[in-house]
């Protein structure tokens, strides 16, 4: 038992991050057009991540570290102990860690986007594990740390540090949850408060979900008066038999209006959201700040 108690403690006191930070804290650091699939973006030539949330560690892979390797940017390799969720939602305990920097651009809205020289900005000191999967991940260790931004006209994903985009405003609060479960996992777990027929839920909000904006558990589904479609819903590890309501009202602070929600069972929380789903409506999660805006 002393020694679950030495474990607990040890790990529930483990940090990441601490020592980052970035040449230039002004603007937009990063700006980039998603890459692929939603929720990878490309942050210099060569260099992709995932943006998760719901990774409680950041990671990166042996092609992206030999890249950096090669560019002539900074890794150090550290015994560093850390347990949390991984980008494929099992727990993952890391022992090896790299200290990394990394470059950053701003690219071009064109069709063909290319990054801007003179945006290059470098992040220095991030804390990485070794990818479980084919690619790198910017987890919530490290997304907590910036305001990110999604312009739906631009489809662009930007992060910011001391500034705040202009033109939006607060729509709703970010939670921040702990617990005596929770509290040994690396990641921190952030949550918004929304309503779905007039039902509200505290919301988890992963921006690793694919294609659904709210996801709630498959039992919800059970008013015979909604017209749902079956459809199914796949993650990385599994599919999962879904139903979706096309017409649902929704409302998220004062703002509200009608939406997809998708009704699936999977191995994560049971009410999950991802904002960057979210048709027509750009809008900015700002960690530090704990809050949701939108476009005026």
């Amino acid at each position: 038992m002393a020694l679950i108690i030495i474990l607990y403690v040890f790990f529930g006191t483990r940090t990441s991050q601490r020592d980052m930070y970035v040449d230039r804290t002004e603007g937009r650091l990063i700006d980039a057009l998603p890459e692929g699939e939603p929720c990878f973006i490309n942050v210099a030539p060569g260099l992709r991540f995932r943006v998760d949330t719901g990774s409680d560690i950041s990671y990166i892979t042996e092609r992206d570290l030999a890249l950096l390797d090669s560019l002539g940017y900074k890794i150090e390799e550290k015994i560093y102990p850390v347990i949390g969720r991984n980008t494929l939602g099992d727990i993952d305990y890391a022992v090896k860690r790299y200290t990394v920097d990394f470059p950053a651009y701003c690219w071009t809205t064109d069709s063909v986007s290319v990054p801007i020289e003179e945006t290059k900005n470098v992040f220095h000191n991030v804390d990485f594990a070794l990818s479980p999967t084919d690619f790198s991940v910017l987890g919530i260790d490290f997304l907590e740390h910036f305001k990110i931004e999604h312009r739906t006209g631009e489809n662009h994903v930007a992060f910011y540090k001391d500034d705040t985009p202009e033109g939006y405003e607060e729509c709703q609060a970010v939670k921040r949850k702990g617990g005596l479960l929770i509290w040994p996992l690396l990641g921190k777990r952030y949550y918004l408060n929304m309503a779905v027929a007039h039902t509200a839920n505290d919301f988890f909000i992963d921006t690793g979900m694919r294609v659904a904006f709210m996801k709630q558990p498959y039992d919800d589904a059970d008013n015979s008066i909604i017209a749902y479609e079956d459809t199914t819903m796949s993650s990385y590890i599994n599919t999962f038999p879904a139903k979706v309501d096309k017409n649902c009202w929704i409302q998220i602070g004062q703002r509200q209006g009608k939406s997809f929600v998708y009704y699936f069972d999977n191995e994560e929380e049971d009410y999950s959201t991802n904002p960057v789903n979210m048709l027509n409506y750009s809008m900015v999660l700002d960690f530090p700040n704990r809050r949701l805006l939108f476009r005026k």
